[in-house]
């Protein structure tokens, strides 16, 4: 008996089911891969958050500064905060050459999805790699100045001035740890990206649109941020901010007292850090 064959519009058929379930299934499957890539990065977080407090318990309960001089006479040549938290960080940055240059790739140092570039920082001998994607939460709000060790309101976690003042801040000082980012993620852009620090205050990085935000929130609109009690959340970029700045948050997690950058008598602090915010939503919408 002889056997019937498939017709050519049957094997179309089939064909076409099986096109539809790729077309609904492939973009499940890649957000599912892209919500693995974020919960790593949240460990990754969560793990330098812990090494942060660990450090501040050995040092009178203070966060260190965004970066410290390495030479104390004319306070060039920064150290920083990575290199000062390495001892706490088991999974951490490695010399990569023999000039001295550190890869934070498949280091906790490194989020999964985030394409940031290395780039070389000339202040360190040798030639220093500062490619963590992610950075330290100082801003220089409301121009506080600090006195000493002392850090005054409107700073962020790791300080808010340079050279002789780079303070990181006391735990006592801030207001609600667990509502003050520690970290937030960056992907290298920017003119004025260290690679290590954001202010988002600072017009370097939101003048719209030269320069991109250098935040990045690419985990399906969001990014993943660790707060100054060690715990780590993905918001949206407005969620950063309480409603009297405009945000969708319920207060300003960017500085020490949560106090809004609207009451800076420096108006520019809100315009730019909105600019900032408002330059991340657009490059991941």
């Amino acid at each position: 008996m002889k056997k019937k064959a498939f017709t050519l519009i049957e094997l179309l058929v089939v064909i076409a089911i099986i096109a539809i379930l790729a077309a609904i299934l492939f973009p499940v499957f890649a957000q599912a891969r892209e919500k693995a890539r974020a919960i790593s990065c949240a460990s990754n977080l969560k793990q330098l958050g812990l090494s942060v407090l660990m450090y501040s318990q050995d040092y009178d309960e203070t966060f260190p500064a965004k970066g410290e001089a390495w030479n104390m006479v004319t306070y060039t040549a920064w150290v920083p905060w990575e290199t000062m938290v390495a001892p706490y960080v088991k999974n951490g940055a490695h010399t990569g050459t023999a000039t001295g240059d550190i890869d934070y790739k498949g280091s906790v140092f490194a989020c999964p999805s985030n394409p940031n570039l290395t780039a070389a920082y000339a202040g360190l001998p040798g030639a220093y790699q500062y490619s963590c994607d992610y950075t330290a939460n100082y801003n220089q709000a409301f121009n506080t100045v600090p006195n000493g060790n002392a850090a005054y309101a409107g700073d962020g976690p790791f300080g808010g001035q340079s050279g002789t003042d780079a303070y990181g801040v006391s735990i006592a000082l801030q207001a609600a740890p667990s509502s003050l980012i520690m970290f937030d993620e960056n992907n290298g852009k920017g003119a004025g990206n260290s690679g290590w620090n954001l202010d988002p205050t600072d017009a370097s990085f939101s003048t719209l649109p030269a320069n991109p935000s250098p935040l990045f929130v690419g985990h399906t609109r969001t990014g993943n941020y660790a707060f100054c009690d060690g715990h780590v959340k993905a918001e949206h970029p407005f969620d950063t901010l309480g409603p009297n700045d405009g945000g969708a948050g319920s207060l300003n997690q960017w500085t020490i007292d949560n106090r809004d950058f609207s009451a800076s008598p420096n108006a520019n602090d809100l315009i730019n850090t909105k600019n900032f915010l408002t330059q991340a939503v657009n490059t991941y919408q």
